[in-house]
Parts: structure tokens; sequence; C-alpha cells
């Protein structure tokens, strides 16, 4: 039987957005269809209007627990964006962009809520997302009397420049996947245009990623990136062409018996 992950009830699931829907709206209205790629063999990209969710984690009362948490995120890297920061330009455009307002703590409370919850889904598209040890430390600090993050978490931002360029795919989302910076365990987490880089690790970032952490206070500052010549984009572009090639042999397949 299932039971909500933070106070034990056995009924009144509700669908828990892991990523919370907004990010996954604001490509969709570029584009008009979102595609959501993952790499794991066999699992085919998918159009997901309204992004993952999970009925089978969260009841009613506790999936309100996180209303805050996700209303600050959205309104920081998404809804408000060009009012918390100001872009760090030279003769090529912005290089970053910078916050003296953001609460950089709430907003890495944002991202490790977010990791938690695809940490115990059963969601195909978070699968790589398992904190282990890590899961009860962070539920704990996310919703301690006064929420604080264990140190083991921090993260670090980008931002994606010319998504609208005519010579890339369709909108698409990559899942999270796991990844080391050095010897620094990290996940890689897609946001609409934002990319987070979460470190679960005691270690902490190195240079030059500690100058750009969460944990290092204000200013907040999120770099800048190109996504066409990304390593991201190509591998969206080969995941996508695999799992159109796996269809086609599983079409092809299906007819012939």
């Amino acid at each position: 039987m299932n039971f909500c992950r933070l106070c034990g009830a056995q009924a009144g699931f509700v669908k828990s957005h892991i990523i919370p829907e907004a990010f996954f709206r604001q490509l969709r209205d570029e584009e008009q269809k979102l595609l959501l790629v993952a790499d794991a063999a066999g699992y085919f990209p998918k159009n997901a209007p309204i992004g993952v969710y999970d009925g089978e984690i969260l009841c009613k009362l506790c999936e309100a627990k996180f209303l805050a948490i996700d209303t600050y995120g959205i309104d920081a890297l998404l809804t408000r964006f060009d009012w918390y920061f100001q872009p760090i330009v030279n003769d090529n455009g912005p290089v970053a962009y910078e916050s003296a307002s953001v609460d950089t703590l709430k907003l890495l409370e944002f991202l490790v809520a977010i990791i938690w919850r695809g940490s115990i889904s059963r969601q195909p598209f978070f699968r790589t997302l398992a904190l282990g040890p890590h899961e009860e430390s962070a539920k704990a600090g996310l919703f301690a009397t006064s929420p604080v993050i264990p140190k083991v978490f921090d993260a670090v931002l980008s931002r994606w420049e010319d998504t609208k360029a005519p010579s890339l795919p369709k909108a698409a989302l990559l899942n999270p996947h796991r990844e080391r910076w050095g010897d620094i365990n990290a996940y890689r987490l897609y946001l609409g245009k934002v990319v987070a880089y979460v470190k679960v690790d005691q270690r902490p970032f190195l240079a030059p990623f500690a100058t750009f952490s969460l944990r290092t206070g204000l200013p907040c500052r999120i770099i800048s990136r190109r996504l066409a010549p990304s390593n991201d984009i190509i591998a969206m572009r080969k995941t996508i062409g695999a799992a159109e090639r796996n269809r086609q042999q599983l079409l092809a397949k299906r007819r012939t018996t």
C-alpha cells in the first residue's frame, strides 16, 4: 500500500509535480509542443504538455506544504526573472546575470525540494535521482520549524540564451542526470531556460564554481550559456534520434507479427 512520504497517510493522494508545471509551460508556450527526453534505453521521448507528476508520493495536505517553496523558485527563475536579475554584458551579449535581492538559501530550498521529490518518485523520468542517505536529511531540513538545508547541498545556476534559434530542435527537456565535477557528486536539473547543477556531497564546490554557488550568498549569480554549441543539445539530438529509430523498429516488428 502507498503512503504519503511526509506524514505517512495512506489516502488522499494528489498529483504532485516534481518540477513545477510552470517550467514546462514556459517551453510549451514557445514551441507549442514540449518533448520530454530521457536517456535510458527503451524509454522513448514523449509529449508532456503539463510536465511529469506523481500521484503516489504525497497527500493533499503535504503537497500544499511545497506551495511557498515552489512559488519562490518560479518567481525568481521564471515569472519575475527580469525584475530580480540584471544582465552582465560584453560585446557578444550577456555573460551572466546578477541579483542582490534574491534569497539564495530560499532558492536552494526550492532546488532541494525538487530533487527530494524526484528521489522518492518512481516515475521513469526521475529514475536517476537517488539521494540515498541524504533523502531523510533533505526532508528534515526542508520541513524543520526553522528550515536549514544540510551543507551537503549547494547549487550553481546557468541560463540558455538562444533557445529560439531556428537551427535548434523543437522545445525539449532532458531528464535530470547525475554527474561529477572533479570529485564532487552533483545532479544536473533542467528548469526551462535555467539549468541547476545541484551538489550532493560533503565537499564544497571548488573554484571557479564556488564563486557562483548559492551558498556563497549575495549577489546571486547565474552563468549565461549558449544552447546551440552545448553538450546538452548534442545529447538531446542523439537521444531523440535513437528513440525515433527504436520506435520505427518496434512499429516494423508489430507489422510483421
